[in-house]
């Protein structure tokens, strides 16, 4: 273990999947040292998740539906109340559905849409003003602008 993310704040949707992505996202930026604040839409995923970060680091999971801005600004703010701060987002939150493109009804169109792409963009609204605020303090709000341009949303205007 390097520490490579000592003294940082890390919010990881999507975590609560017992073999996802979001999970052992988490678990490796606590195994390096970061309080880790995860989401899931299942309390008993969540709590699973967190029961395994807490023996590792400080952890808080919250049962939130990425779709919702409010329950993520909640999320944002819980974290920033606890942690003091918000340093890394991790977007993971997502879903498939194993259908064939004919028999896809718009309805679950319509969701996998909602939670993969709307559900990030809405997340990462609610943590870039905790973010920048981390950021602005280490003078590297114009590295955060251009990181936030051009890799994760064209159009967002900071």
């Amino acid at each position: 273990m390097r520490n490579r993310f000592e003294g940082k704040v890390a919010l990881v949707t999507g975590a609560g999947s017992p073999r996802g992505i979001g999970r052992a996202t988490a678990l490796a930026l606590a195994r390096e040292g970061a309080k880790v604040t995860i989401t899931d839409i299942v309390a008993d995923n969540v709590k699973r998740v967190v029961s395994e970060l807490e023996e590792i680091s400080q952890a808080i999971g919250e049962v939130a539906d990425v779709r919702n801005k409010d329950q993520m600004v909640q999320v944002v703010k819980r974290t920033t109340e606890a942690f003091g701060g918000l340093d890394i987002l991790v977007n993971v939150a997502g879903l498939t559905r194993p259908t064939l493109l004919l028999d896809v009804p718009e309805e679950e169109y319509d969701l996998v849409l909602d939670v993969n792409l709307k559900g990030t963009f809405l997340t990462t609204q609610a943590a870039v003003p905790a973010l920048l605020e981390i950021y602005s303090h280490q003078n590297a709000r114009s590295s955060l602008q251009r990181a936030l341009w051009w890799v994760a949303l064209p159009l967002l205007r900071i």
